[in-house]
């Protein structure tokens, strides 16, 4: 009995450890927040039910000035998105118009 409430207990801590849903490679989505009032740091991806955190990389040429994600932001235009993984953040690899 011991060991299946430590066995309870441990599937629990699994589940609110994972709380944050993992970034898909490339995803498709709205973009419904961005913080940076100067200078873009992260934007929130909404995309198939989920939200997602996006990191901008400030070494990061991404081929446009990046206030444009404003304007994607408050006409709801959709943005493709390559990220990757790092240090358990996702990063933009690159940010297209979807």
């Amino acid at each position: 009995m011991r060991r299946l409430a430590m066995l309870a207990v441990a599937s629990l801590l699994v589940a609110c450890g994972n709380s944050a849903p993992e970034v898909p490679p490339k995803a498709t989505g709205l973009i419904v927040e961005i913080e940076g009032s100067r200078q873009i740091s992260s934007f929130v991806l909404e995309s198939e039910g989920e939200s997602y955190t996006i990191l901008i990389d400030p070494e990061r040429d991404y081929g446009f000035p990046l206030e444009h994600l404003r304007e994607h932001q408050a006409q709801k235009l959709p943005v493709i998105v390559t990220s990757e993984t790092r240090d358990g953040s996702a990063h933009a690899v690159s940010i297209e118009d979807g």
